[in-house]
């Protein structure tokens, strides 16, 4: 837990620093770094990059999950977090809620807002380092996203 609110607020500090390349609101940048941190567990394995991309489904419904290569100790919530959210927005609700089922872990909606919030800006942070490009409006999903995520984790 300690680890990720010290990470949390370098993630916004590493943001601020890109807000004009990115195109963020000063106001949308005060109002994440104000979420208080998401609620994060004992440290297991964990594979730190569930992206929609790295689930594999066979024609009877298995799922693997592939490319473990930034996996690390982090906590569960981080793997269940990042991949309902994903898998929401790319697939819908419903698709979001199974993954939470498969993991048997469950994240009530502030929750699952705070840590949108943090895996928004995280993934604004590295896009906006690790890209020549200037034009970074295929992004403009995770500002809309930060931005639902702050007002949710913000309403409790």
């Amino acid at each position: 837990q300690d680890w990720i609110i010290v990470d949390f607020a370098s993630t916004f500090r590493r943001l601020e620093r890109y807000r004009a390349k990115i195109g963020l609101s000063a106001d949308l940048i005060e109002r994440g770094r104000a979420v208080r941190p998401p609620y994060a567990s004992r440290p297991r394995v964990s594979h730190t990059n569930t992206v929609p991309d790295n689930f594999l489904v066979d024609e009877g419904g298995h799922v693997t999950l592939i490319n473990w290569e930034w996996a690390t100790l982090a906590p569960v919530e981080w793997d269940v977090s990042k991949a309902s959210w994903l898998i929401g927005v790319q697939s819908g609700p419903d698709a979001g809620a199974a993954v939470q089922t498969g993991y048997g872990k469950y994240l009530d909606p502030h929750q699952m807002d705070r840590w949108v919030v943090y895996h928004a800006a995280m993934m604004l942070v590295q896009e906006a380092e690790n890209t020549m490009r200037t034009d970074l409006s295929e992004f403009q999903w995770l500002t809309a996203e930060l931005q639902r995520a702050v007002a949710g984790a913000q309403a409790v």
